[in-house]
């Protein structure tokens, strides 16, 4: 196995530089504090939420009682216009959420109801570091490939879809997009019968945990980074990355919009106007939760990873990003619209005709 999910003790050592001690004072909070997941139980969001809980309890003061409450509901936007309209201030209520909400007022073109650099960010569990990876048998293994012979992905619905297909557009990648895979195990089986030659879906820590076997038996390769810095990895020393490629100012806005949710990863937030002793028990017990021996050692166990940013980046990443110019979000929605016409719709080969759910604004 060529590593695990992680490593505890190092990353003990590492979350102690990353975040060091806070000097503003605390709190003892509500005797019952509400801990809101913007996805369905059962899922992957639901699972880092629930095992947080479980160990978050005793670094609060007073060891509050933690209910955690799903909040499932168009891709997260309606667990977040929760927790920015109605959410109390106080620290009683708190939220994990999607990524990809937190970023809807800027990709969706319509009114979202609320303002993202507005909400308090308390911690992310784990920035994700997507990968474009391809099976042994196609003839890819270099970068520059890509730009002269086409390469057929296979991808999810919504977001994850449309950056292949924008890179199209904004570097000349020559990708062909096949949409609509239901969730990544699909995906693999995709990939591996030769349905499609590769994805950018697989998250690099996901690809080292529940996927070493593709990686020690060499049935994939790694072709890009599709992140704006290269991951600090030594599996991945001389794997070029997409940010490398992008130098165009508003372009390269564009592409940091379109992997924002990476950087944000699976967020902890409150509500705007958060009481500031709040935010500092929040921020220390959380801290001191992703440092926990015990708690890395069950979150290994459950093939969970940990790679955490402290709320303060998060806070000043989302003003950062919100910050661009609303012409360059204008241009960016033009882009998407004519790249969506690109993806390829993937049939589905199940049985019958089921009704059709609902399309999400934001998919996860």
């Amino acid at each position: 196995m060529i590593r695990t999910v992680f490593h505890a003790a190092t990353l003990s050592l590492c979350a102690a530089a990353l975040f060091p001690s806070t000097a503003a004072a605390e709190t003892t909070l509500p005797p019952t504090v509400t801990m809101v997941v913007g996805s369905a139980a059962g899922g992957g969001f639901d699972k880092y939420g629930r095992l947080t809980a479980k160990y978050l309890k005793q670094y609060l003061p007073g060891q509050p009682s933690i209910v955690v409450q799903n909040m499932p509901g168009a891709g997260g936007i309606k667990s977040l216009t929760w927790l920015y309209n109605t959410a109390e201030k106080d620290g009683k209520h708190f939220a994990l959420i999607s990524a990809a909400s937190a970023f809807a007022p800027l990709i969706v073109d319509r009114p979202i109801p609320y303002d993202p650099p507005k909400f308090t960010y308390l911690i992310s569990l784990n920035k994700l570091n997507n990968m474009l990876l391809v099976w042994h048998t196609t003839p890819f293994h270099r970068a520059d490939q890509i730009f002269k012979q086409e390469m057929i992905l296979g991808n999810s619905s919504g977001p994850s879809a449309i950056i292949p297909a924008m890179m199209n557009r904004l570097v000349g990648t020559k990708f062909k997009v096949i949409g609509g895979y239901k969730g990544t195990n699909n995906m693999a089986l995709a990939i591996e019968n030769g349905e499609v030659q590769g994805s950018i879906n697989y998250e690099w820590d996901s690809i080292t945990g529940s996927r070493t076997d593709w990686l020690n038996n060499k049935k994939i390769r790694i072709i890009m980074q599709m992140t704006m810095e290269p991951v600090n990895d030594p599996l991945l020393k001389g794997i070029p990355f997409i940010g490398s490629y992008v130098t165009d100012p508003e372009s390269r806005d564009i592409l940091e919009i379109l992997l924002a949710k990476q950087k944000l990863g699976r967020p902890f937030m409150g509500p705007p106007g958060m009481a500031p002793d709040a935010v500092a028990t929040y921020r220390t017990a959380l801290t001191k939760t992703v440092k926990d021996p015990t708690f890395l050692r069950a979150a290994e166990a459950s093939r969970i990873s940990i790679n955490p940013v402290s709320g303060e980046e998060l806070t000043v990443f989302m003003k950062r990003i919100y910050s661009i110019p609303e012409s360059t979000i204008r241009k960016m929605r033009e882009e998407i619209k004519l790249a969506e016409k690109g993806i390829v719709k993937r049939k589905d080969k199940g049985k019958g005709k089921g009704k059709g759910k609902k399309k999400s604004d934001v998919p996860g």
